[in-house]
């Protein structure tokens, strides 16, 4: 059988691959659509969500790939119909697949989270154990997918009201830095960067006095406010040998700085911190001349210091714009600019799709979307589902409302 004839077997994997895809972002567009159409589409999707308990590992890994590659590209809510099938699939994969399946398999529960915005609670709630399991011990890809894992769902979370899930799981992040001031190989500094990144996107969360705190219990931390805990954090690591990790430790204090000046338009913040040294040292960042260095990396270095030290010096903060149709939204300071990138680094090129469509992302940048008449089934079920969870999330908290003060978290950092 020759190249040619071998394109044209209807068998060809690529091909029919190629094919699922066009199947799917029909399905997004579409107006409206028979119900044959829809049957066959469901039938697909289900045939796909059952391979993923398939008795082969590579098929899982195939499969996952392809689902995964289908829902970060287009806004899909169809996919609440197989909710539980998905989420029986992933658990079976943590706990049996190989490193390879479970990083896809975390993917894919991610995905779910940020096109059914109602569910990141609930699968928060099914995996944080293993989560953090894994954001701990094996092999670095696993642990970078599980810490990305752990933070982008406690964002969510927190998006409803509940604080505890971020402070958690930002408490969890801190230890980790802690125990690894001391530089490793074989994809660590990958490992360490992403830890920085969850710890600022969930810093980036907390209310304007959190920075403020004075922390107590322990010879370390005593008489220490949380801001200069997290200054000192993150100049451990900006001496690292990594760019990356030195560019997340400068923007991880950067963020500190600018919810600190946030605090003292309030009220002064007394501090220790030697604001000249940590501007020092981001010139001597932003200037590095060493030949061990990348020409893109130096680039790429310079511009990022310059920002953090506009914005320690100046409190010149950083702008980004949303492009939705005709509509511009823009953003301003770090908190939203690190939200924003996270989340637009982990969809990348279906990005512009979910900001467009999706429900959750218009309640974390504040913009409206319009829900199309052929969704509309979708969203009154998760509207429904959303509104049970929500009434019993504030029963919870108001019980629970005496326990949430400032001096019950203080002690929990040591």
């Amino acid at each position: 059988m020759n190249q040619r004839q071998k394109r044209n077997t209807p068998n060809n994997p690529r091909k029919n691959k190629i094919k699922r895809n066009e199947n799917f972002a029909q399905k997004e567009n579409e107006g409206s659509s028979s119900e044959e159409e829809s049957n066959q589409f469901e039938t697909q999707f289900q045939e796909l969500v059952d391979s993923l308990m398939d008795s082969d590992s590579i098929t899982r890994c195939e499969k996952y790939a392809e689902l995964n590659h289908n829902i970060s590209h287009y806004y899909l809510p169809i996919i609440g119909d197989f909710f539980d099938d998905t989420l029986l699939a992933v658990k079976n994969s943590l706990k049996k697949g190989s490193v390879e399946e479970q990083v896809l398999a975390i993917r894919c529960l991610l995905l779910f989270s940020i096109t059914l915005e109602d569910t990141a609670d609930e699968i928060f709630n099914q995996f944080e154990p293993l989560l953090l399991k894994y954001s701990l011990e094996g092999q670095n890809k696993l642990k970078i997918a599980s810490i990305e894992a752990l933070g982008i769902l406690s964002y969510f979370i927190t998006n409803t009201g509940d604080l505890d899930s971020s402070q958690k799981i930002l408490r969890h992040c801190i230890l980790i830095l802690k125990n690894n001031f001391i530089p490793q190989n074989g994809g660590h500094e990958i490992y360490i960067a992403k830890v920085l990144n969850m710890c600022s996107l969930l810093l980036s969360l907390q209310a304007n006095d959190f920075i403020g705190i004075e922390l107590s219990g322990s010879n370390e931390s005593d008489g220490v406010i949380f801001f200069e805990y997290i200054v000192n954090i993150g100049k451990s690591f900006l001496e690292y040998p990594d760019p990356d990790v030195r560019i997340s430790s400068g923007r991880l204090i950067t963020l500190a700085f600018n919810l600190k000046d946030r605090l003292e338009r309030e009220e002064v913040v007394d501090s220790d911190i030697d604001v000249d040294a940590i501007v020092e040292i981001f010139n001597k960042l932003m200037k590095e001349y060493s030949q061990k260095v990348s020409k893109k990396t130096k680039t790429k270095q310079r511009a990022e210091f310059k920002q953090f030290i506009s914005s320690i010096e100046e409190c010149i903060y950083p702008k980004d714009l949303i492009t939705i149709k005709s509509n511009k939204i823009h953003l301003e300071e770090w908190p939203k600019i690190i939200q924003l990138n996270i989340i637009r680094n982990f969809l990348g090129s279906g990005f512009q799709k979910h900001i467009e469509k999706n429900f959750l992302f218009s309640q974390l940048f504040g913009y409206q979307i319009k829900v199309e008449s052929h969704r509309q089934k979708h969203y009154n079920k998760k509207s429904q589902r959303k509104e049970q969870k929500k009434n019993k999330k504030y029963r919870q908290q108001n019980i629970t409302k005496e326990r949430k003060k400032k001096n019950n978290f203080e002690n929990q950092f040591m």
